[in-house]
């Protein structure tokens, strides 16, 4: 599949140029422009870029705290006809490309009002998010939405994410399932011999080593649950 990445140099270069390696390392992805490594010395910038956009089923729109290039006479660089940016994602909404706004580094979707009205279009579009501190996991998301492969659950992202924390979630969640099943276990006991566990145990003693068992094993298999893959 080949992919376009749109983005302004000042705004978020850097993170692009991390973007544009990963996915030209991916087997099913190789085929990327990156203005700065994909366009040749004596070409025309501009008509390479288009050519770039015909052929490109998908377009990366990369939007950092800066890119729309704000102006001291309250205008942006996005209100410019001429502005690079503004064309490549123009031409990706009025053209044949699947557009995907990537949110680089906490930056927030710039919303219909503040937006060029036919770039308006892209303030409607679901987007990504990346960031340095969880660039891999981010990217790893990223490529799902590009490839358009089925994407994680709460619980899914959680474990890759988190694992530490999904296996304190899933071992308290054990137990907990646990202790609802000796209940229900105690309530039907109660109901077909007409007597309490206790009574049919002997005591409180059994009961209590019953409950600490059955605990300790929701909690462990709550949390083996946790570790291994969905």
């Amino acid at each position: 599949m080949k992919v376009f990445i749109s983005y302004r140099r000042d705004d978020t270069r850097d993170l692009s140029g991390r973007v544009a390696d990963r996915l030209r390392a991916h087997r099913l992805l190789g085929d990327v422009f990156f203005d700065v490594s994909s366009i040749e010395t004596g070409t025309l910038f501009a008509a390479e870029i288009q050519r770039a956009l015909t052929k490109d089923p998908v377009c990366l729109v990369m939007i950092g705290s800066t890119w729309q290039g704000s102006r001291p006479d309250g205008t942006t660089r996005l209100d410019d006809p001429a502005d690079f940016v503004r064309r490549e994602v123009l031409a990706a909404l009025e053209g044949s490309l699947r557009t995907i706004p990537v949110l680089v580094g906490g930056a927030s979707m710039p919303s219909v009002a503040v937006l060029p009205e036919q770039l308006r279009p892209l303030a409607r579009i679901d987007a990504e998010y990346l960031r340095h501190e969880s660039f891999d996991q981010d990217m790893e998301r990223l490529i799902d939405a590009i490839l358009r492969r089925r994407r994680d659950g709460i619980l899914e992202r959680l474990k890759k994410d988190r694992p530490k924390w999904a296996a304190t979630l899933f071992a308290v969640s054990g137990a907990a399932l646990a202790m609802l099943a000796l209940v229900v276990l105690a309530i039907v006991h109660q109901a077909l011999f007409g007597r309490s566990l206790d009574e049919s145990l002997g005591g409180a003693g059994p009961v209590v080593m019953l409950i600490a068992a059955v605990l300790a094993g929701g909690t462990l298999l709550g949390f083996l649950r946790g570790r291994r893959p969905l």
